[in-house]
Order: C-alpha cells, then structure tokens, then sequence
C-alpha cells in the first residue's frame, strides 16, 4: 500500500497535518477500548512510518547528485518493499478498500473500521440524491461480509466505476461464499450431521446459491433441518431458483402442484416443467409425456373429494371464500368438520374460544380441539393446554419467568392457579413429545425454574437439548446457559459457546449479548475478543446509534 494511503493524502502532500489526525483518534481509541489498544499502538506506529517515508520522498534532490539505472533499480524495489510493509490483515489492510473507503469516511470512521469498531459508524439515510450514503451502507455491509445486502446499496449507484467493480467483486464473494456453504451443508447431510445442516444451508441461499435455495425450500416444505414448514417462503425460494435456470428449482415446482400443494397451479407446473427439460432434467421429460390438467382448480378439487381426499373438502371452503362464494364456503366448511379434517375443526374451536366474538363456549371449544389433538395435531393440544387456564391468562413458563427474582413468599400464585399451570404443563409434555419445539422450550424453561413442578433441571436440560438439536434458537440460548453453569449436566464451557454463537446466528439477541460479555471480560480458558465483543453488540443493535 502506498504510504499516501495509508494517510490518505495525495501524492506530495505535506504529511505532518493529516498524521497528527490519524495519532489522535488511534490515541482516542486505544484509551476507550482496551481491546483495540495494542492495534491502535500498531496503527500509529505504521502512520508514523508512512509520514516518515513521504517526507524523505518530498525531500528534493541536489542538483548535482546523480545515479546510473541500478541505483535507480535498486530503489524501486527498496520502496516496493516499504510499500508492501503498510498492508496488513486488518480492515483496510489493502490498497483497493483503503483507497475506495477514504472517499466516503472521516478520518475518525476510517480509523474505527480499522480497529474493528465499524458498528459505531452510522451511514446516514438516503434521500434519492445522496449516493455517498448507500456506499457507505454498501462498504460497511462488506465489512460484516453481507454481500447481498452490499451489491444491493452499490446497484442503486450505477454513475461511478469504482462502486461497479465493488459490486461486481461483491457478487464474486457471493458466488464463492455461496459454494463454500452449500459443501459445507452436503457434507454435514453425507456425515449424517442432520442438525448441523441448517445454518450452512441458509448462509448459501442468502449469497443466492440456486443448489442450497432449492434445499432449504424442500427443507420449509417438508420441515427438514430444524425448519419450521413454511410452504410461501419455500415457494419464493423456488422461484428465485428457477429465474436463476436451476433445473430442480422447475421441477420441485412441478412436482409441488402434482403433490397437491394448489399455490402452484397448473399453467406454471408446465411451464417449470417444460424449463426444466430444456435444461436437461430428465424427470421432467418423463412427466411432460404424461401432461397436465389444466382445468380449474375447483374441478381438480372435487375429484380429490369424491375420491375421499378431507384435506380437499378444507380447501375447497377456502377456494369459495376467496371467490367469494359464502354459500358454498360454509357447505364445504360443515363436510369438512363432519369428516374430522383438522383445520376445519381448529378454526371452529377458535371461534368458540373468541371472547369478544358474541360465540364464546369453552366446553364446545375443547371438543373440537379433542378431535382435532385425536387427528395428530400438536395446535390442537396447545389449544387444551392453554384452555385448562381459567383464572389467569399468564402461561405457566412466563408465570415461572416471573417469579425469578422473588422471594418464595413473594406474590406466589394461588394453588389453584398453580393446579391450572400444572394441567396446562402435563398438555405441553404431550405436544413437546410430539416434536414441538416451543412446548419444549417451555418445559425447559419451567423445570430449570422450578414452576409449576419442583425444579429438575436434568429434565430442563433433556427439554432445551431436544428442541436445540431440532435447531430452534432459543432453545440452544437455555441450552448453552444450562452447559455453562452445569445444570442438569456436566459443565461444558466450549459446548456453550458454541451454542450461544449458533443462538446469535439465528437472531436471539440474549444470545448476542451473552457472548457480548464472554468476549469482553473473558470466560476461564475463553480469552477476552475485542473485535468479537465489538460484532455481537453491533448485532443485537444495543451498540448503534
């Protein structure tokens, strides 16, 4: 890097001024954050250096010296050397970031960015005419290695060269981020590391892998990895994917609406379908012979009914509902309950559940919901739970949150509230035994609490681990609380942090924090991170302004 940089001077500039600028604020840096000391030491002494070699440059020459090539050889390669002792693996450590950042930062912002103190930098808002501002918003997304968010400020600059070839080094690192996460997530499915799969799954779809947004959409679908279904979200997925020509983006496509799944109606499956054999996919090839029923959906539907489907007769109601067709919304609506499909018998319940509805009738409620719990719905379960609450609205694990920090004599709750809690507890276990990952955050919650139930935190610790592995966030926060203190289980602090960084990844921000405090103070054999403690404040936005 050329030492004019490194000050961000021009080439014959006087240095004296503008060094004195960069000592202060690295002067002012070191004495506010002890962890960014000894490289705020480094980076003045590295100024320091840089005005030292300008000045000997700008010296002029006496008229009578003379030097033969080799003198002149040697000197270029003395000042290449000096050049290349400016670089450094911190950020701006180079000449491209820091020749493009010193255009749109202060010497104070430039200064924080290199320490590692990027999160107290505010971009400021965009107004239409002010694109300096989407650049600095683009440069600092660089930083946090958020590429998408980066190519998205520096598109909105499309006048300046330099911002171009920004973006397009952005889109580069996507591709490359994109292809480094996606192996990284096969390897973990080859390995059989299941729970391990999600956060590199994700990470690739952020960068626009099209391979790992068609996983991670079949992973919504069908609720894969510890994702929660999301069948709108998987289906935008899918869609991205195929606009990017991925072949089995088309033909998932396809083979949703030939599953049922009527948001992809007909026309689009043949057509992903037809894309899909044009880019080679074989089963697509197949399935065009077989053709595509192109009629409305209203017709496709009463087929499925009259072949005994029960989950049609509930989408049918609401085929007529959208249409606006209220008589027969409320027909299909009736078959459906009578048939026991389960959505219909929920959305009855709720409505007997509805206080304020004119219709409230807590026993009819709870026997649909009995019906609907006896069909394998864990919603329906929730709902008996939180019906057998007849005195308090309060849950049982908010009620145990509650009571943290009061004195057992402290505003307890009456016994038979405590009894309800218990009923609506025992309701959970049942729902936390068939997989829901919220009831088994509540029970790890209440054992480690010790409310309704006396405490076990070996129970709390079996609750949290279950629904951490199942890949809930939360859950790897009570998890990884649990490890450090060694509650219901040996202390793991390494076990720990591992789960509080997997938690922040996932946007817990009592995670975020906690390693907050981990990497300010240090945590036994876990030495104190400045730059790390710096990051996870920025994220959970305690450290922005």
């Amino acid at each position: 890097m050329k030492p004019e940089t490194v000050l961000g001077i021009k080439y014959r500039e006087e240095p004296t001024a503008k060094l004195q600028e960069w000592l202060k604020e690295y002067a002012a840096i070191a004495a506010e954050f002890p962890g960014a000391e000894d490289l705020a030491q480094r980076l003045s002494k590295r100024a320091e250096k840089a005005g030292e070699l300008i000045t000997e440059r700008n010296r002029p020459e006496p008229p009578s010296s003379s030097h033969d090539d080799m003198y002149y050889i040697e000197m270029a390669k003395i000042m290449d050397d000096m050049e290349a002792s400016f670089d450094g693996d911190f950020p701006l450590g180079n000449e491209a970031d820091a020749s493009f950042a010193g255009c749109y930062f202060s010497v104070l912002e430039l200064a924080e960015i290199q320490c590692g103190l990027h999160h107290l930098i505010v971009a400021g808002s965009f107004n239409g005419y002010n694109f300096d501002v989407l650049v600095r918003k683009g440069f600092l997304a660089e930083l946090y290695e958020d590429w998408p968010e980066a190519v998205r400020c520096y598109e909105g600059v499309s006048t300046s060269k330099s911002v171009q070839e920004r973006e397009d080094e952005c889109r580069r690192k996507m591709a490359i981020e994109g292809k480094r996460c996606y192996e990284k997530a096969l390897a973990f499915m080859e390995s059989g590391e299941w729970n391990e799969v999600f956060a590199p799954l994700n990470r690739a779809a952020d960068m626009g892998n099209p391979d790992a947004m068609v996983d991670l959409a079949l992973a919504r679908v069908y609720g894969q990895y510890g994702c929660a279904k999301d069948l709108q979200e998987a289906l935008t997925l899918l869609r991205a994917a195929a606009k990017k020509d991925n072949a089995r983006a088309c033909f998932a496509l396809c083979h949703l609406h030939d599953s049922g799944v009527y948001e992809v109606q007909a026309a689009e499956a043949k057509e992903m379908c037809e894309k899909a054999a044009g880019l080679g996919d074989e089963k697509a090839k197949a399935r065009l012979a077989d053709g595509f029923d192109l009629r409305p959906i209203r017709e496709i539907l009463q087929e499925q009914i009259d072949k005994g489907n029960i989950d049609a007769l509930w989408q049918m109601a609401q085929l007529c509902k959208r249409e606006n067709d209220e008589t027969g919304a409320a027909g299909w609506f009736n078959k459906a309950i009578e048939a026991g499909q389960v959505d219909a018998l929920l959305s009855v319940a709720a409505v007997y559940l509805d206080k304020n509805g004119g219709f409230y009738n807590k026993e009819l409620a709870r026997q649909y919901l009995r019906r609907a719990a006896d069909g394998g719905s864990v919603q329906a379960i929730i709902g008996l739970a939180d019906s057998e609450l007849a005195d308090t609205d309060i849950p049982f694990w908010q009620q145990a949150a509650q009571l943290r920090n009061l004195e057992y004599s402290e505003k307890q709750p009456k016994r038979k509230i405590r009894e309800q809690h218990k009923k609506q507890m025992a309701w959970y276990r049942l729902a936390a035994e068939a997989g829901d990952t919220d009831a088994m955050n509540a029970l790890g919650m209440a054992y480690h609490l010790g409310y309704p139930e006396t405490r076990d935190d070996r129970e709390a610790f079996l609750w949290a681990s279950r629904a951490a592995d199942a890949g809930d966030g939360s859950a790897m926060y009570q998890t990884a609380h649990l490890y450090e203190n060694g509650f219901g289980t040996d202390r793991d602090i390494d076990a720990a942090l591992l789960l509080y960084t997997e938690a922040a990844e996932q946007g817990v921000h009592s995670a975020m924090i906690r390693l907050y405090e981990i990497y300010t103070k240090g945590l036994l054999h876990i030495q104190p991170d400045g730059k790390k403690a710096a990051h996870y404040l920025w994220l959970s936005g305690e450290g922005r302004y």
